[in-house]
Order: structure tokens, then C-alpha cells, then sequence
């Protein structure tokens, strides 16, 4: 992944033909979003919003390389993935299928059921600049690095309980996710839609894709590192 990322960047900058005078210049971004997760064609699965659940936030940082109104692009960041169970439903594996059952314990009220993942995300993008306007499909490729279940219910007998499952081997979750986004700004204020057709469960959970939507805010940095750094004055 690491000399797929390398080996992009060298052809977008320009540096596998050093001659090339005309080489587009590499405009530094970062970009914010925060969006909705929820699952398709699992109906038994459905999430909800509800104490501001399955809502998530992500990080990019990237460049884009213009050429006139079109433009390239490679990002990278950490994305998170949230998402809360309308139904109080517990991971359960038999040894062979991993499932979510639903807990039907008499007794427990309160109930919270919910998933969430963090993931670096590699981001090569393509789009269009109309004035202030600017249309972008990213593509994107992410590797899970961290996965926790959090169940939380209140009974008479016990109190108030909260259950964790941490890791992707537990809970038997994809190590890598793919999809695309469709985004559009106005200014750096804009929205997305993004699509992951690569199941979120390995080849012993349920097969199913998901999707994300949200709000986006990107804004633009300084055009060369170099001046990242402010030089002191000659004295």
C-alpha cells in the first residue's frame, strides 16, 4: 500500500518526468467531514441516530494538482465508523457464523447496542472546479485499525451494565474497506455520499455493503511546504 501511495504521488507531481515545464503546481488541503453510517439489504441491522448515534467524524489531508478546470488528487487520514443498533443486538459466534442476535432477556431496559471502528484511509480523487463550485469522485481504500462493540442496559437486579468486545478478530469485521465518495462543495462548505460495497464482515459474518453521508468542510493550506515553515527576517 505504502509504494502504491509513493508511486502515485511521483505521477501526479510531475517527478517521473523532471523535464516537464508545465507540471501542474501541488495545492496542499485538509478536509473535515462528519456523516450518518448505515447498512443495505440488512433490514434486521437497521441503525438509528438516536443520542447522536451512528454518526461519525473523519480526517484528510492531501493535495490537489490543477489543470485548468480538472484536477487530481491523493489524501490521506483516519476515518471513524459508528454504528448504533435500532434493536438491543449482541455479536454471537458458534465457531462457524458470526451473527447479531437479539437480546430478549426479560428484565433489562435501557438498552444500547453499537459498533464502531477507526481506519487509515488512503484517497486518490478526480473532480471539476466550476467558479466556486467544485464536483469530486474519491475513491477510497481503508484498513481497519482498531474495532469495539459496546452493549449497555439497565436491569432491578444488576444496575446499569456495559459489555465490550474489542478487536476486529473478535468481532470478526473486513481488515480492509473499499468504496467511493461522491462530493460536492460550494466554497469548502459542501456534502457527500459514499458507498462500500466490500462487506463490513469477514467471510463468517453477514454479507451486506453500507453507506455514509454527511456534511464536508475542506479548506485549503499553503501551496508549497516550504512555506509551512516561516523563515526568520535577515538581519
Amino acid at each position: 500500500m505504502g509504494w502504491l501511495g509513493l508511486c502515485l504521488w511521483m505521477v501526479m507531481t510531475g517527478e517521473a518526468d523532471a523535464q516537464s515545464s508545465k507540471r501542474s503546481v501541488p495545492r496542499p488541503f485538509v478536509r473535515m467531514t462528519y456523516g450518518y453510517n448505515f447498512f443495505w439489504g440488512a433490514d434486521s441491522l437497521a441503525t438509528t441516530v438516536r443520542g447522536f448515534g451512528s454518526t461519525s467524524p473523519g480526517l484528510t489531508f492531501g493535495a490537489r494538482f490543477y489543470f485548468g478546470k480538472f484536477y487530481m488528487g491523493l489524501g490521506t487520514g483516519l476515518q471513524h465508523f459508528e454504528y448504533r443498533f435500532a434493536e438491543a443486538r449482541l455479536p454471537f459466534y458458534d465457531g462457524e457464523r458470526f451473527s447479531a442476535t437479539l437480546d430478549e432477556t426479560p428484565g433489562r431496559e435501557r438498552k444500547k447496542s453499537k459498533i464502531s471502528w477507526l481506519a487509515a484511509r488512503l484517497a486518490p480523487e478526480i473532480g471539476f472546479t466550476f467558479d466556486k463550485l467544485n464536483v469530486a469522485l474519491v475513491a477510497h481504500a481503508d484498513v481497519l485499525l482498531h474495532a469495539r462493540h459496546k452493549y449497555k442496559y439497565r436491569s432491578d437486579d444488576e444496575g446499569t451494565i456495559s459489555r465490550k468486545l474489542i478487536g476486529n478478530r473478535r468481532l470478526h469485521t473486513s481488515f480492509y474497506k473499499a468504496g467511493l465518495t461522491l462530493a460536492v462543495d460550494y466554497m469548502g462548505v459542501g456534502v457527500y455520499a459514499s458507498w462500500f460495497p466490500t462487506p463490513v464482515f469477514g467471510p463468517q459474518g453477514p454479507q451486506f455493503s453500507s453507506f455514509q453521508t454527511g456534511l464536508s468542510l475542506t479548506a485549503a493550506l499553503a501551496r508549497s511546504p516550504s512555506t509551512w515553515i516561516r523563515k526568520a527576517p535577515k538581519t
